[in-house]
């Protein structure tokens, strides 16, 4: 039954037993992952009681929202409003965390629904050659999470495959007129999207090479031998990094104490 299979794998997703009735929250990476595997089962439900914030398994099946309740997960932030001190224009910057558990383990990562949905071919390729393979996936997913957030990306319903973040050849994430920053400890990933103004760019996901050993030549020109996140190539962008991390530090600092 429907039921029987969601509790199993909202349960498995979580990490944790739930109940049909239970009122959840997932992050987005859950979110992500859990509509790649209602796809993949030929489940139909109202995700968007999903996006909205919280559900229950009865709701959705049921076409029932679950009661209000805190979300865990904060609202994403509107982009921050284009600025153009330090002789720079800023489009908006973003910054997303996520918890490595929050995507899910896979025998085979191109193979597996959510990473299909959600990585390119060639990021797919270059997070299997990393030291942690899930802590690499981790870092790119908050990357796009944070060009999304910075208002250089938009979201789609059909996943985050066509926002794909590519490396340099010194191995700094890079993403069109973004300047990238991706760092991860053994269980969290976090990254920063410091978008220069340029145009929203969607790009197209590629088509999958016939032959793997072409993907894996592209992925190899651009190997990292870690993900040492992006710093400006000019003093310029160095500066106009360090003065919006500062005035959002500020901002938030006075918030939280009822200035502002």
């Amino acid at each position: 039954m429907p039921q029987e299979k969601l509790t199993t794998y909202l349960s498995q997703l979580t990490g944790s037993d739930v109940r049909p009735d239970q009122s959840l929250a997932l992050r987005s990476a859950q979110k992500a992952a859990f509509a790649a595997w209602l796809r993949k089962q030929g489940i139909a439900v109202d995700f968007a009681q999903v996006n909205q914030g919280r559900f229950s398994i009865n709701g959705l099946l049921n076409g029932e929202a679950a009661p209000a309740a805190a979300s865990r997960e904060p609202a994403a932030l509107a982009p921050a409003p284009a600025a153009t001190n330090l002789a720079g224009t800023i489009g908006g910057i973003g910054l997303d965390i996520e918890d490595l558990d929050s995507l899910p383990d896979a025998h085979d990562y191109r193979e597996h629904e959510f990473y299909r949905d959600n990585f390119a071919p060639s990021e797919i390729v270059y997070c299997i050659q990393q030291p942690d393979v899930k802590a690499s996936f981790a870092g790119l997913w908050a990357a796009k999470e944070a060009a999304i957030k910075s208002g250089a990306a938009k979201d789609t319903l059909a996943g985050l495959r066509a926002i794909e973040i590519s490396h340099d050849s010194t191995g700094r994430p890079t993403y069109p007129g973004c300047v990238l920053s991706i760092s991860h400890t053994p269980k969290t990933a976090a990254a920063v999207c410091l978008w220069t103004g340029a145009p929203a760019t969607q790009i197209a996901a590629p088509v999958a090479a016939k032959e793997p050993n072409l993907a894996l030549k592209a992925a190899l020109a651009s190997r990292a031998s870690a993900e040492t996140g992006a710093k400006s190539g000019s003093k310029r962008w160095l500066k106009v990094f360090i003065f919006v991390i500062v005035l959002a530090t500020a901002t938030a600092g006075l918030r939280s104490i009822g200035v502002v």
